[in-house]
């Protein structure tokens, strides 16, 4: 047996996990000694200072945000009403400012819930100009499947299945359906994907209706000046001209009923502000009628005003009940919506899963997309200065904002504990301090934590790529984890920049865990993301090898060379801490047993001694001096009574 080979595989492993402990002690004494100028200035990965206003002229052309909520099952009056809330704030500043904005809400528990419940988060998506897009569950055979009572507008009185009849054999399908997929392992990326393609087919539509709206106009003007010019001619110039002709789409105020959801009775408050900062005109309650912008279990939607295009649907749209009344004109970006939603359909597995929509104004993503979880907390200046930085700096492809505080609602000794980790771990990130290696004030390349995040639309769609496993193009990566860390280094190698800003001074939060299990499947997603991005599964070690296509993408890209050591450090020290059980029971039995280790193995408690003087020790003392010669926290304090 060769031992100088085992000894270097051990040497290798040891490097490994050292990495994150060497680097720590660097920063330690940068902390306590170093200069602190750069973390008041602002730099290539780094943002501490609001950006200037445009120049020439550019604040009066600020462009359009897509404000992005991928939501599940959340409560919608403890979670999901806080947050759209404060979302709604900022819109609306941001409309007085102006600009213009949207929320687009990628629900996939929409379909999971009660009849009651959806029906209530349907109503306030509605009343709150909210559009949505809702998938099929997973495993979902098709709209046979649909809850009992729902027809997409409105919830039924009675419990007959209300999509009774519109199965395979109404569609002409007579083969076994195939179940509907959510592809991942926590299923955030393919939800995005799903609302994203949706909404890309909805451009395509639009562009084409606006061409044949325009088409329309310009031959009713020539019928018109030719009308006008013959009867010049017939009554000597003294004819009337006709009236115009009534257009046959419009782009008036969109009704709740057309939505996906009913007109609330008693509008329980008076936020139902549009982007543009005004209020929308209640509408009128119309009878059920079939939706071209909602779409749910029994209902085809097709163009209410033009036969000229044809909807892609695979079934025939059931003919109007003789008491339904007219239903008012529907804007462009709702037939729009109607047919992307007939083609995405139309393209499912065997034509038998149909996605839910809603709102096709706000199901449009604009210039620069913020990305945030349902419990969220933004400040109320925020879209401007994200509209103002990724102006300035074309090269910008994510503006990641520090969530310096949290959202705490507990308030017992746990989440007190985890809120305190949690500021701490989002300031480590800034300053490179005691828990984080990025240190993006002195020149890190900047993380993506994929939440409270400015992107730019045109480098997301630059860094799409085509998912091998069906062969679509794709915004984020469905087989991965990490599919933040994945997004980042394909905009890296697409050229751009990822930065990190702090001058919203803690207006951005975010949620904690209240328990103890929810933070420990909190960091088994951390480790099992990392351990996806080092190594192949070990069932496929003999065909592809140990270490994954991922690792080798990002040590060799054009990323810099200390960036790739800080994110080896961080991805090593996961390892460390699964390690501990075991290198215990191997210290057990080596020292219990006293085998003759003493020449190559060091002690357990030699390396207690060492982490606990440099994470707990000289980590914790500079953390505390550096907060307190950049005058953000007190010296003692702050270490003393953490959990206040």
């Amino acid at each position: 047996m060769d031992t100088r080979r085992y000894a270097g595989a051990l040497r290798a492993a040891r490097c490994g996990s050292a990495f994150f402990f060497a680097l720590q002690i660097i920063q330690n004494l940068s902390m306590i000694l170093g200069p602190i100028e750069q973390y008041h200035a602002n730099s290539k990965y780094y943002s501490a200072i609001k950006p200037r206003p445009l120049a020439q002229g550019g604040e009066h052309a600020l462009p359009h945000v897509t404000i992005q909520m991928p939501v599940y099952k959340e409560g919608l009056s403890g979670v999901l009403a806080p947050s759209i809330t404060s979302l709604k704030r900022a819109m609306q500043t941001y409309a007085r400012q102006g600009g213009t904005s949207s929320l687009f809400v990628n629900d996939d528990g929409l379909r999971l819930l009660p009849p009651a419940a959806r029906k209530e988060r349907l109503e306030f998506y509605a009343l709150h100009s909210i559009g949505w897009v809702a998938r099929p569950p997973h495993g979902s055979l098709g709209e046979d499947e649909a809850p009992n009572g729902f027809v997409g507008s409105e919830v039924l009185d009675g419990s007959e299945d209300a999509s009774s009849g519109g199965g395979d054999e109404e569609k002409g399908h007579k083969t076994q359906p195939t179940p509907f997929v959510r592809a991942g392992r926590f299923k955030k990326a393919s939800n995005m994907n799903y609302a994203l393609a949706l909404s890309m087919k909805l451009e395509h539509h639009l562009a084409r209706l606006i061409a044949e709206q325009k088409e329309a106009e310009k031959e009713d003007v020539e019928e018109l000046e030719q009308a006008q010019a013959q009867g010049q001619e017939e009554g000597g110039g003294t004819s009337t001209p006709p009236p115009p002709p009534v257009p046959t789409r419009t782009r008036s105020a969109p009704n709740l009923a057309l939505l996906g959801a009913p007109a609330p009775s008693t509008p329980h408050s008076n936020l139902n502000a549009n982007s543009s900062g005004t209020s929308t005109p209640p509408s009128r309650d119309l009878a059920p009628s079939p939706s071209p912008s909602a779409v749910g279990p029994g209902k085809t939607p097709e163009d209410p005003s033009s036969s000229s295009s044809p909807s892609p649907s695979p079934s025939s749209s059931p003919s109007p009940s003789p008491n339904t009344k007219t239903p008012i004109p529907v804007c462009l970006e709702d037939q729009a919506l109607a047919l992307a939603v007939e083609e995405t359909w139309a393209e499912s597995v065997g034509g038998a899963h149909r996605p839910w929509a809603g709102n096709g104004r706000a199901a449009r993503m604009g210039e620069i997309v913020l990305i945030v979880d349902s419990d969220t907390v933004v400040p109320e200046d925020c879209l401007r200065d994200a509209a103002r930085e990724m102006g300035a700096c074309p090269s910008v492809a994510i503006i990641q904002h520090e969530s310096a505080d949290v959202m705490q609602v507990a308030h017992h000794y746990f989440e007190n504990g985890i809120a305190y980790f949690t500021r701490r771990i989002n300031k480590c990130i800034s300053m490179g301090t005691i828990n984080d290696p990025p240190a993006c004030a002195n020149g890190e390349v900047a993380p993506f934590v994929g939440h409270n995040a400015f992107l730019r639309w045109r480098a997301l769609q630059d860094a799409a790529f085509v998912d091998p496993a069906d062969g679509k193009e794709k915004i984020w990566s469905e087989s991965n984890v990490s599919e933040d860390f994945d997004m980042a280094l394909r905009l890296m190698g697409c050229g751009y920049i990822i930065r990190w800003a702090t001058y919203s001074e803690g207006g951005f939060k975010e949620g904690v865990s209240l328990s103890v299990d929810d933070e420990l499947n909190r960091w088994q997603k951390y480790s099992y993301g990392c351990s996806e991005l080092l190594f192949n599964p070990i069932i496929e070690w003999f065909r592809r090898g140990p270490f994954a296509q991922q690792i080798h993408r990002f040590m060799w890209s054009n990323a810099p060379l200390h960036y790739k050591v800080s994110m080896m450090a961080y991805m090593f020290s996961y390892y460390g801490i699964a390690a501990s059980v075991t290198i215990s029971v191997i210290n057990y039995i080596l020292l219990g047993f006293q085998f003759g280790v003493d020449g190559f193995y060091m002690h357990s408690f030699e390396i207690w001694l060492a982490t606990t003087v440099v994470f707990f020790g000289s980590g914790t003392v500079g953390y505390s001096l550096l907060q307190y010669r950049l005058g953000q926290k007190q010296l003692v304090c702050n270490n003393l009574l953490w959990d206040w």
